[in-house]
This record gives structure tokens, sequence and C-alpha cells, in this order.
């Protein structure tokens, strides 16, 4: 390297270039097809948390991004809080913080590692990912708006008594007579609609 000429190889990777580098893996994968939908900054348990990119198709897979400019401080609490929502999860992770993130993230999880090239960032997959066997009803019913949550008990004939019932009470009702499945699969629906009404912010 010669005058002020800095290499791109020592710049910090950015967090947007690595949303782009994973756009890259789902159009190769083809991902970015049919009914699936792909949106940044979903937040889960009432905005507790936010998950960085959120594919929605026949499940709900969500992509945690934390670069070696990044910490790894929040990621125990990010991996709380996913694993009672989301059917898949994958840390995509700086070389630098793989070690300590396959210490805190459960083997459900699959790891991608991102790392910097004269093309840009790079990913490679350090561990496959697995479904989550820890999934809660409740969790789940929180993504949904209280009109939806109030049109489903209405379906099943249990919306005597909470119809003017606060969100709280009217998720707990839904979880009594919805099944964890039957709430993932309109969870899934719902997202699939806001994202095509342009009320989720798209990925792309």
């Amino acid at each position: 390297m010669t005058g002020n000429l800095v290499d791109p190889m020592d710049s910090p990777l950015r967090d947007p270039d690595i949303r782009a580098a994973l756009v890259k893996v789902f159009r190769k994968q083809r991902v970015l097809r049919g009914q699936t939908v792909v949106v940044q900054e979903l937040g889960l348990l009432r905005a507790d948390a936010i998950v960085d990119v959120a594919v929605v198709n026949g499940s709900f897979h969500g992509y945690e991004i934390k670069s070696d400019a990044d910490t790894l401080r929040r990621l125990g609490r990010q991996v709380e809080i996913y694993g009672q929502v989301l059917d898949r999860a994958t840390l995509v992770v700086g070389q630098q913080h793989l070690a300590a993130a396959r210490r805190i993230v459960p083997e459900w999880w699959g790891l991608l590692v991102v790392s910097a090239t004269p093309k840009g960032p790079s990913l490679s997959p350090a561990r496959g990912c697995e479904d989550n066997p820890h999934r809660k009803a409740r969790a789940l019913a929180e993504l949904l708006w209280l009109g939806e949550a109030r049109s489903l008990l209405a379906e099943r004939g249990a919306l005597r008594g909470y119809r003017n019932k606060p969100r709280p009470a009217v998720w707990d009702r839904l979880c009594e007579v919805y099944s964890l499945d039957e709430i993932a699969s309109v969870v899934r629906a719902r997202l699939k609609a806001r994202a095509a009404a342009g009320l989720l912010r798209p990925l792309s």
C-alpha cells in the first residue's frame, strides 16, 4: 500500500454491505421468489428485540448480523427472544466473534461467517440451522394486531367477553383456542400480507 490509500480489506465491514451479501446468497438459493417475503428490522415481543432480516415463507427464519465491528453484548437476550418466535435462526458473524458466538447460540441456530474480500463481504456457512424446538404460542400471538386477534377469536366463537379486552387478554385467549402451529401459520400469513401492502421494510 502506498500514500494515503486505504485498503478496503482493512476497513470494517458495514451492516448495509453485509445485508447486500445476504441478498446475493438468497438469490443464489432462489429464496427471493414465489410466496417468500424478506424484510428488515422486524420487532418481536413488542419490539423487545428486532430481527435484522426475516425470511417468511413456509417457515419464519430470522438472521441476526454481528460483524467484527459489533459486540455480542445483546446476543444472549436476542437468542432468548428469537427462540420463542422463530422457526429457524441464523447468526451472520465476523470471524473475530465466531468462537464466542458458538458458545452463546444454541445448536439449532445456523452460523454464517462474513469476511472481507476485494469484491465485498463474502458469506460462508460454518453450521447449518435446524428447526427451533422452543417456540411459544403466546410470543407468536403478540405479532398479531389486536383486530386480527379478535377476528381469529370470532372465527372460533370465542370472542364473547373479549371484544373490549386489552391486547394481553386477547392474546391469552387466542392461545387457549388455537394451537401453536395454527398461530404460527396465521402469523406468517399476516406478515406476508403486511409486506405486500408496504407496511414492512423490504430487503432489496
